[in-house]
């Protein structure tokens, strides 16, 4: 486990693993599938840098037969450039294996995971309109569940629909990785 957090924006691989596998009852599935997402570049990995930042993790690291290992322990063997005190790679070129942990940018999780989402709603079409402001969160359109129930309803909507909508969307918004 980490002691530092992870850099803002970004949630641990393992974290991710277990939001994902709760939102599709199994860990082997959800594995494969951030794995393919980040091969694919759909969801930013990245691994934490020699000054606490993050640094983009390579695509091609996704496609190697260890892949599996990266999610044990949440990290991957890399090797790095050898840098001094000042941040200055060395004159030679010279590498050091170096074991980072991995983090997926939150927003990429919440976009590719929202469908995973099951939405339970008793009015005819709620479920479609929760589902779109869900993603006018994870997209950046809107803040809260209200800001998304009012985009999403419109201004023509009833006060009784833009509140039962913004229920549902912060009811469902409780199991999407994003935190309130």
């Amino acid at each position: 486990m980490s002691i530092l957090d992870p850099p803002i924006g970004f949630v641990s691989l393992r974290d991710a693993l277990d939001i994902v596998a709760r939102k599709i009852g199994d860990a082997d599935r959800a594995m494969m599938m951030i794995a393919e997402l980040c091969a694919a570049g759909e969801i930013a990995a990245t691994y934490r840098s020699w000054t606490g930042g993050a640094d983009d993790l390579p695509r091609d690291k996704w496609l190697s037969p260890y892949w599996r290992s990266y999610f044990d322990a949440g990290t991957i063997e890399l090797d790095l450039p050898l840098v001094d005190d000042r941040g200055q790679a060395h004159p030679q070129g010279i590498t050091a294996r170096c074991i980072r942990e991995i983090f997926i940018k939150r927003q990429d999780l919440d976009r590719t995971t929202l469908p995973l989402v099951s939405i339970k709603a008793r009015v005819p079409g709620d479920a479609e309109l929760v589902q779109q402001g869900l993603d006018a969160i994870a997209e950046g359109r809107a803040t809260n569940p209200f800001q998304a129930a009012k985009l999403i309803c419109g201004r023509i909507a009833k006060a009784q629909q833009i509140d039962r909508i913004r229920k549902l969307i912060a009811k469902h918004r409780q199991t999407s990785p994003r935190t309130p």
